[in-house]
């Protein structure tokens, strides 16, 4: 397979866009049941509504909550010495008072620094900063594609190896594939300064349907080649 997909011609494109759709960690600071603030390597949009899930050992709870604020509050290196933005957000929780609020109540007593005794709405620390999932989808350019995969550049930077599913707006036609990110390369200028918070994703196509393979070699056949 990796021979196969050296073989596969690169072709520079423009005006090729996308979206793909991925988890990712969090990590909780503060929460109550109407909202939490929480860091992210990822940037999250304002006014938009994510899907979050946090665990507790076997407790699951998932939760939908609109960004109401997001700030890049400093940049470190992974253990690789690449540069890594950090983002603190403030997420306003969605029907507060549905049956999600028994299961949030009772994460927030096994996991608050204090007691919630009678308050509700209180916002309490949450001890070690508890991590969480997040569904993020986040919107590309695509740089160069060919039969196996794509460059693209983005506002978001998911960890090597992390699967995801994408759809692709090429030649008037969408296609959809199940994908792995091969490759993240975050743009910097010569002080290491992260350009507008754009990365380079090298993304490996691993399930194309018949249908979207198709549109694929029938794109790079003529228009391309």
């Amino acid at each position: 397979m990796a021979d196969e997909r050296r073989t596969h011609t690169r072709y520079q494109v423009e005006g090729i866009k996308g979206s793909f759709l991925f988890t990712t960690d969090a990590r909780v600071l503060n929460l109550s049941l109407d909202g939490m603030s929480l860091e992210t390597n990822n940037p999250l949009k304002i006014g938009r509504e994510y899907s979050l899930r946090l665990d507790e050992g076997d407790q699951h709870v998932p939760l939908k909550g609109t960004v109401v604020w997001c700030t890049l509050v400093k940049t470190t290196r992974d253990p690789r010495g690449d540069v890594q933005p950090v983002y603190r957000a403030g997420v306003h929780f969605a029907d507060v008072m549905s049956g999600k609020a028994n299961e949030l109540r009772s994460f927030i007593h096994k996991n608050a620094v204090i007691s919630l005794e009678n308050r509700l709405f209180g916002r309490f620390r949450i001890e070690a900063a508890r991590p969480a999932d997040l569904s993020l989808e986040a919107k590309f350019s695509v740089r160069q594609i060919s039969l196996s995969g794509m460059l693209v550049e983005t506002k978001v930077a998911p960890p090597v190896d992390t699967e995801c599913g994408l759809d692709v707006q090429i030649g008037g036609i969408e296609f959809s594939a199940a994908a792995r990110i091969a490759r993240v390369e975050r743009l910097t200028d010569d002080g290491d300064d992260l350009i507008d918070g754009s990365v380079h994703l090298g993304i490996e196509f691993l399930e194309l349907s018949e249908e979207s393979r198709l549109t694929l070699e029938s794109f790079i056949g003529t228009e391309l080649s």
